[in-house]
């Protein structure tokens, strides 16, 4: 259960709004508020409904009449605090605190709420500060009490001048007690189940009607099950006999696989002698050449002819040494040139990428401007006419916007198509139900024609049997002119040339719409296939038409790098070329993946002390969090140095006034021994003229001698307050300063 334990009242109507003034009232499990008229009795329960609701007193105005007075305190601007000390419905201690100033206009006196606080400890015992910029401190107050704002404004802190509203009129007391037991929110429950049973039958009734359409719909889906099951049956019977043909089909495919294998290997044997006859011609011609070359033939021995091929021999051999010394020195030299024209090419290729990223990046700065402005000239958007955008996110989100519009309109679109399409089959349903009715009225005008016809047939036979009897006669001709009468009357109210010429043009219009429907059927149904083929063209062309696209953006994306790494864009076998340039870069890239390993390192490095910064600067913001929470406490929302220097300066006004009350105890002291001494003036030392006069003298000093020890006292115990202030003042000092720093 909540109780409320103290309050602390400052600067509210007759409590001043210095700290001396401040009062605190202790709650006892009953409390008995005293005193005389204006006393403050009436605004502690003020404060106690305002610091719990956020209300101010009826009367109240703005709230400027509820501050103390800044005329009587001699001051244009008057802080104000209201502080209470309670334990919520969960038996937790929590203090709120609630802050305003008024200001002394020209004319009147305007209050201004501060910021108010909710001071509690959770169940680590943890300080938890909710302010009024974070959280609604009245819903907190009234959720803590456990009680509603109405039985807190009407019964529990009822101001004297609204405590005979039990008295009032029957509208005015009935709204009161329902806001105090909630009978607004029964009514509009109430309410609320009955607007939403309505719409349930409403919903019901629409869904009974639907189950019709929707059995129609079923029987027709089970008439199509039943046809795809029937060409499911024939198609698997087309694919057994398809099986038995390829079956019978296989031997035949090997047979021809031999025969054309031996065809290829015949092929190969004539190739080959082809070849070797081509050789041995070859060969025949070569040595006709060489024979024919030879100018000088030897004429020595083949001992001397030796000799000399030995010769020629060791010349050759030191020719090719010499030789392979001067390729090893063209290979070095060749692959220094090559390093260095790979190293210019690198670089020529690295300055050509760079440009081309540039202008592709500024084609598409201008694409998008184009598009932009565009799209701001179609869809009429102001702000987008200039050459250079500069509010992207803005044209986005105007964008967004007006697709989100186009959707909802789309989808209004939709739901008044599908609602004229009900419409229609709702027209389609009243036709076949007038086409019954008329067919039923059609079938009973028929069975009273023939009924007629049946008494005109027996009245005919009648008069046959009876034609020898005269009298009988007569009266039967008078039974027939009746009936010949009522007949007429029949006929004439049947009408029945009109039935029938009524008949056969419903039953034409019966045929006609019987017609009209197979015929609407039928191209419906060739209306869904054909829509159904036609998507799926669509479908494929724009698929053909995106690959096709996605392939000439690729070939334009790369086509200048191609041309720069190759000499020209391949036709065919692109890949094979860019592979061996590849390969050819992978050494390049070893060496910068390298690189990238130190950079990695660095910025792992990096990263670590960036964390280590980051630990830092939060310690050092919740430092100076529990700093501000603690200068807070003591200086309230005054800064720090002009609270130090106005305690300092208090502090030294207080014990000046102390001093020159210890000095005037001793000078009152002083004179009144020398008045009853002497009757003369202590200071001018003149004679009274009459003993009274010293006597009354001598009374007053009396009287302020006593007052002397009082005032000591209250001075004393606020220089000690406010010593103590300063000393916690100082004590955050270093804090502040190495917070600042």
């Amino acid at each position: 259960m909540s109780a409320i334990q103290k309050l602390c009242i400052q600067g509210v109507r007759s409590f001043g709004p210095e700290d001396r003034d401040r009062q605190i009232i202790q709650f006892s499990p009953l409390t008995l508020i005293l005193g005389p008229n204006g006393s403050g009795k009436t605004t502690i329960i003020e404060c106690l409904k305002y610091v719990t609701t956020g209300d101010m007193p009826p009367g109240a105005k703005t709230g400027g009449m509820f501050v103390h007075d800044p005329k009587i305190a001699h001051e244009t601007e008057v802080k104000a605090q209201v502080k209470l000390q309670l334990k919520d419905v969960a038996g937790r201690v929590m203090v709120v605190t609630r802050s305003f100033v008024a200001q002394q206009k020209l004319k009147q006196v305007s209050m201004k709420t501060l910021d108010g606080v909710i001071l509690r400890h959770n169940q680590n015992g943890e300080k938890v500060m909710l302010t009024s910029k974070c959280g609604d401190l009245d819903r907190e107050m009234i959720e803590s009490l456990g009680v509603s704002k109405s039985v807190l404004n009407y019964v529990i802190f009822c101001h004297q001048e609204d405590s005979n509203w039990p008295l009032t009129e029957g509208k005015v007391l009935k709204e009161r007690f329902d806001e105090i037991f909630a009978a607004t929110r029964y009514i509009k429950a109430l309410e609320a189940i009955r607007k939403l049973r309505l719409e349930r039958n409403g919903e019901l009734k629409i869904f009974n009607s639907e189950i019709k359409y929707l059995k129609q719909n079923k029987d027709k889906a089970d008439e199509i099950m039943q046809k795809m099951d029937t060409i499911k049956t024939k198609l698997v019977v087309s694919k057994d006999a398809v099986g038995k043909m390829e079956a019978q089909l296989t031997p035949v495919q090997e047979r021809l696989d031999e025969i054309a294998q031996k065809s290829n290997d015949i092929f190969q044997l004539k190739t080959q002698v082809d070849k070797m006859a081509g050789e041995r011609k070859q060969l025949e011609g070569h040595c006709i050449s060489l024979r024919n070359k030879i100018s000088n033939e030897f004429s020595g021995e083949t001992a001397d002819l030796e000799q000399e091929l030995r010769e020629f021999d060791s010349k050759l051999q030191t020719c090719k040494l010499s030789l392979s010394k001067l390729e090893v020195q063209e290979c070095k030299l060749d692959a220094d040139w090559k390093e260095e024209e790979e190293k210019i090419r690198g670089l020529k290729l690295d300055n050509h990428i760079i440009k081309t990223n540039i202008k592709l990046h500024e084609n598409t700065i201008a694409r998008r401007e184009k598009l932009m402005r565009d799209a701001a000239s179609q869809y009429e958007l102001s702000g987008f006419t200039d050459d250079v955008f500069t509010d992207v996110e803005r044209f986005t989100l105007l964008m967004q916007k007006h697709i989100s519009a186009a959707e909802k309109s789309m989808n209004a679109l939709k739901v008044e198509c599908e609602e004229k399409e009900a419409e229609l089959q709702y027209q389609m349903d009243a036709v076949r139900d007038k086409k019954t009715q008329l067919q039923q009225e059609e079938k009973m005008k028929r069975e009273n024609i023939n009924k007629n016809k049946n008494e005109i047939r027996n009245i005919g036979a009648e008069l046959k049997r009876v034609g020898a009897s005269a009298h009988r006669l007569e009266q039967l001709e008078k039974e027939l002119k009746q009936m010949e009468s009522e007949l007429q009357a029949c006929e004439a109210s049947s009408n029945v040339e009109q039935t029938r010429t009524e008949v056969q043009r419903l039953q034409a219009e019966k045929a006609e719409l019987e017609t009209t429907c197979s015929n609407l059927d039928s191209e419906m149904g060739h209306l869904h296939s054909q829509s159904k083929v036609r998507t799926e063209l669509d479908m494929m062309g724009k698929e053909k038409v995106d690959k096709e696209e996605t392939v000439r953006k690729i070939r334009d994306k790369h086509e200048d790098t191609v041309v720069h790494l190759l000499g020209q864009f391949p036709a065919d076998k692109a890949g094979l070329a860019l592979r061996d340039y590849i390969s050819q870069q992978d050494e390049a890239i070893r060496g910068f993946h390298k690189g990238f390993n130190e950079l990695q390192s660095e910025m792992a490095s990096c990263t670590a002390n960036r964390n280590m910064l980051k630990e830092q600067l939060e310690k050092e913001e919740k430092n100076r969090k529990n700093f501000e929470e603690k200068v807070f406490q003591t200086c309230g929302s005054q800064d720090f140095d002009d609270s130090i220097g106005a305690l300092n300066t208090s502090i030294g006004a207080l014990q000046d006034e102390k001093g020159a009350l210890t000095g005037a105890r001793h000078l009152y002291s002083k004179f009144v021994k020398e008045l009853r001494r002497k009757s003369m003036c202590p200071l001018c030392h003149r004679d009274f003229p009459d003993s009274n006069d010293v006597e009354e003298l001598v009374q007053d000093l009396s009287i302020k001698l006593r007052l002397v020890p009082t005032q000591l006292e209250m001075k004393e115990k606020s220089i000690g307050e406010q010593q103590e202030k300063y000393k916690q003042l100082l004590q955050l000092k270093p804090q502040k300063e190495q917070v600042t720093d």
